[in-house]
């Protein structure tokens, strides 16, 4: 991968990508905090960002500031990545110089990001109350529909039954329904300012430019932030229950979740070994869960697999009747257990790596998903893989995903939220 990497005197790592082939240029600025209590807050208070400077006082100022520079899109959000809660901004910018001319887009882009950051609409200690209100309102209401929502609620309940609810891995952007509507604005006001003075930070960029011009672009933009006291990363934080627990539901379909763990190894091969064991297990329409539940029992429309090598855990999901949940859930078992036992088919084995591969070199083709794959390198301590990522699965073997499959933990763990009919 054609990347360059620099430290501002701040401790901010700049991670960028260059591509002549780019006709934009894709640049976020992330803060990183451990996940818990405090995402709702932290949300609402990155998500205020956009609602005003103190020179463009509103949401529709800033939008219009973008729009003079060929519709140049700006923004700030939150979200949760493995364990972590992460404040973004970012701007997309149309760059290149036969389609621009002399004006030079992206320097006013990202004088206006500063301005978001440094001078935000923060009066004697509050966020502008009217925009503050529709924010919590709007955000609010997400999380209540999303409460709603069979999958995610499933989801997030089986990460807590499995790794307790008090891990940062089980925590939500935006907290349980209620959270939001609890926050007042001054606590929106000193959720976003910990985050700019405390958290760790890194900044990504996707180019055709010079990694230079990038570098002296952040150096004056962004050398102002506050120092950086340490840089987080993440450790794998194991499974920790074994069990089965079942709800009540009023859903008309029934989740089922049946979870391993899986001893998490150091060696990048081994790693890409995992990830092309679970792209076997289940992840894709025609891999082994979905042919044994789908495919040969007609009983659901999907059965994946996935793999988290942050909490050390892999597991099957699919969404069934009632009266097929038993069954369910003794086939995903049984098929996870039998990858474990190194009982896996080669024509499956080369299906999976080819369909992996061609998945992996698409998203290469993607600015935002690139910058995405290194993201997730840095924060796992794996950064000095990032030269070898547009191809990484190319040379792993089908004895390397043997081996990979003996380091699942047979110490399941099985949550079933019960909706629909006997």
């Amino acid at each position: 991968m054609d990347y360059s990497k620099f430290t501002l005197g701040n401790g901010t790592e700049i991670y960028v990508v260059s591509s002549p082939l780019y006709t934009h240029t894709l640049l976020t600025v992330n803060f990183y905090s451990r996940s818990g209590t405090e995402n709702a807050a932290r949300t609402l208070g990155s998500i205020m960002l956009n609602e005003g400077t103190k020179e463009h006082a509103s949401s529709q100022l800033i939008e219009a500031e973008a729009e003079k520079h060929f519709g140049a899109a700006i923004g700030a959000g939150a979200a949760t990545k493995a364990g972590l809660h992460v404040s973004m901004l970012s701007i997309d910018v149309l760059t290149r110089p036969e389609l621009t001319g002399n004006e030079n887009t992206l320097e006013a882009m990202a004088g206006l990001m500063a301005e978001m950051l440094y001078r935000p609409l923060i009066i004697a200690g509050k966020f502008n109350q009217g925009y503050f209100e529709v924010k919590q309102q709007e955000i609010g209401i997400a999380v209540k529909m999303e409460a709603m929502n069979k999958e995610n609620k499933a989801a997030h309940r089986f990460m807590e039954v499995a790794l307790g609810a008090e891990s940062p891995f089980a925590a939500k952007a935006t907290g349980i329904p209620g959270d939001v509507e609890k926050i007042s604005n001054m606590e929106a006001v000193w959720a976003w300012e910990r985050i700019y003075e405390t958290a760790s930070r890194r900044i990504f960029a996707a180019t055709n430019l010079s990694p230079e011009s990038i570098m002296r672009l952040c150096s004056e933009h962004f050398s102002n932030l506050p120092n950086i006291c340490n840089n987080t990363t993440i450790g794998p934080v194991p499974a920790k229950n074994a069990g089965t627990v079942e709800e009540e539901s009023g859903f008309d379909q029934s989740m089922v979740y049946v979870g391993f763990p899986v001893a998490v190894p150091e060696t990048s091969r081994e790693r890409l070994a995992l990830r092309l064991l679970n792209m076997y297990i289940g992840g894709y329409g025609n891999a082994r869960l979905e042919d044994e539940i789908r495919q040969k029992r007609d009983m659901a429309y999907y059965a994946r697999s996935r793999l988290s090598l942050e909490t050390g855990l892999l597991y099957g999901v699919t969404g069934v009747d009632l009266a097929n949940k038993d069954t369910a859930v003794e086939i995903m078992t049984r098929e996870i257990r039998k990858a474990a036992e190194g009982k896996i088919t080669k024509g499956g084995f080369n299906r999976a790596k080819r369909l992996l591969r061609d998945t992996h070199m698409r998203a290469m083709h993607t600015k935002s998903e690139k910058l995405e794959a290194i993201e997730r390198l840095v924060l796992t301590g794996k950064g000095d893989e990032i030269e070898s990522y547009e191809d990484p699965f190319k040379d792993i073997s089908y004895d390397d995903v043997v081996k990979a499959a003996a380091r699942i933990i047979n110490a399941p763990v099985t949550y079933c939220l019960l909706g629909g009919k006997k």
